[in-house]
Order: C-alpha cells, then structure tokens, then sequence
C-alpha cells in the first residue's frame, strides 16, 4: 500500500479548514466526525483507504515498498537540486562576460553542483552499496544455516538485485528458491512472486 501524494495531504488540510469554516463550529462531536469523513470520502476517492481502519491499523503490507529518509530524499536532495538548476541557469546569462558577476556565478553553480552530487554519492550509492554488501552476508548466513551447504555456487549465478529478493523470503522457501532462481534465470520480480512467507524489511533506505 503507498502512501498518499503530498498533495493529497495538502488536500485534506484544505478540506478540513474549509468544512469548518462552512460549517461554523468545531469538529467535537463524533456525529459532526462521522460527517465530515462521509464528506471527505465523497470529495476525494483517493483518502478512502486513508480513512479506513485497516490502514489505521498498519496492515500487513502485500509486498516490500522502499523506505526514504525524508530530510535527504525531500529536503536536502530537493534543495540542491534546485540550487544547482538556478545558479547554472544565472550563470548562462552571464557567460562570456569577463567580469565579477560571471566569475561569481560561475563559482556558485560549480559549488552547487558538486554539494548536489556529493549528496549524491554519499548517501545514495556508498550507503546502499553498503546495505548491498551487508544483505547479501545476511543471505549467505541464512542460506548455510538453513541447507548447511555454502551460498557462494549460487552467488556465483546471481545478480546483487535477485540476492536481495531472495532475502525477503522465509528460511524454510529459502534454498528451494535460491536454487530455482539460479537454474531458471528468475527475474526478482519472478522471485518475489514465488514467495509465501515474506519477511519484510522495513528498516532498508
């Protein structure tokens, strides 16, 4: 299940002010609530499964959704993004003039691009690589602990992006399914689909 867009939440707060300014009164008594979700329902289909209990409830996702950090994926990333877009922009404007403002910004598109690109590589491919690295130690271990035999002739006839689906299966699906995916060339999606007993992560970035 994903979660709604921004602009849904946006949407919602929307709603809610102007419900209540419409409405003149404030949203203290469960008939007034019950109205207003009906409303809501009606206005925006999308906000249905956000207003349904199971959501509340933090049901048991159908499959593995990918994790973010927020101050880097929508804010820091963003920012630098949108700095580098306006200081090389600036900087076009100026080109070819041999003065301080071209220099100028000519520096700050080049200290833009560079923050953006170590943000980059910082968190986006050292920090993954290195879930990568640790993920398929994980697999390994299971693997032995599970068949007692050693993962590495596998491995061998595996891709980094199919050790990391096999590692959502259960220990008793585990080698069954590693071997499988190694004779039948499974995609990961292929794999992910075969398995029955997920173990989700919800710790992976």
């Amino acid at each position: 299940m994903k979660a709604p867009a921004p602009a849904g939440v946006f949407f919602i707060a929307y709603f809610v002010a102007q419900w209540r300014r419409s409405a003149g009164f404030s949203l203290v008594s469960p008939r007034r609530w019950l109205a207003f979700i009906r409303e809501l329902k009606a206005r925006a289909p999308f906000c249905s499964y956000l207003l349904n209990p199971h959501f509340l409830r933090m049901a048991t996702p159908t499959k593995n959704t990918p994790m973010y950090y927020p101050w880097h994926h929508f804010v820091l990333l963003p920012l630098a993004l949108l700095m580098a877009g306006y200081a090389i922009t600036r900087y076009t404007k100026v080109a070819g003039d041999d003065d301080q403002i071209a220099r100028l910004w000519f520096t700050v598109a080049a200290l833009a691009v560079i923050g953006f690109g170590v943000l980059v590589m910082l968190r986006q491919h050292y920090a993954l690589q290195l879930q990568d690295r640790i993920c398929r130690l994980e697999v390994r271990q299971r693997y032995f602990e599970v068949s007692g035999q050693r993962f590495a002739p596998l491995e061998k006839q595996l891709s980094i992006k199919q050790i990391l689906s096999l590692r959502l299966a259960g220990d008793a699906e585990l080698p069954t399914l590693a071997q499988a995916a190694a004779s039948e060339k499974l995609s990961p999606k292929d794999i992910q689909a075969r398995i029955t007993d997920f173990q989700f992560d919800t710790m992976r970035v």
